[in-house]
């Protein structure tokens, strides 16, 4: 059976129905009982170093996508097939997608798992292109004009 999945954020978990698997894919442990999914979760060093402004989201991305790349297609549908609920949230504290590993991650499972990922409806929902890339080099192009749109956003304010 196929499973529906979405990501979204720890902020937005009281929106979302209680049938719903909700999983972390954060580094820091959330308050609400949820497993994580630790073969996702970003190399924290990574995530202070983004932060910090010691490495470009660009790097960044580059670096998440090639650990991703070492977890096995099967390892990943034994997981999310693990879970009894047809519908799986993966939960992060970054409000804001395109500023959120789970932008990266949701490209990942899409390309390897052939499954379409979706933001959980949210204040801050951004919708996806359906017309999801087609190899790296078109998601890194876009990566970067993703970046770059919201640096123009962030300035407008």
């Amino acid at each position: 059976m196929q499973k529906t999945i979405y990501t979204s954020y720890f902020g937005n978990y009281r929106n979302i129905p209680p049938e719903y698997q909700c999983v972390s894919i954060a580094n820091s442990k959330p308050r609400i009982g949820v497993p994580t999914w630790c073969n996702v979760v970003p190399n924290w060093k990574d995530v202070e170093a983004l932060k910090n402004n010691k490495m470009t989201s660009y790097e960044f991305a580059l670096r998440y996508l090639h650990t991703l790349d070492s977890i096995s297609v099967e390892q990943c549908t034994q997981y999310l097939n693990s879970f009894a609920s047809d519908t799986i949230v993966l939960l992060c504290y970054e409000k804001h997608y395109f500023d959120c590993h789970r932008y990266l991650l949701g490209y990942w499972l899409h390309k390897n798992l052939l499954i379409d990922i979706d933001e959980y409806p949210s204040d801050y929902y951004v919708p996806k292109d359906k017309q999801l890339f087609t190899n790296a080099i078109e998601f890194i192009q876009d990566f970067q004009q993703q970046e770059a749109l919201r640096a123009n956003f962030w300035m407008e304010d």
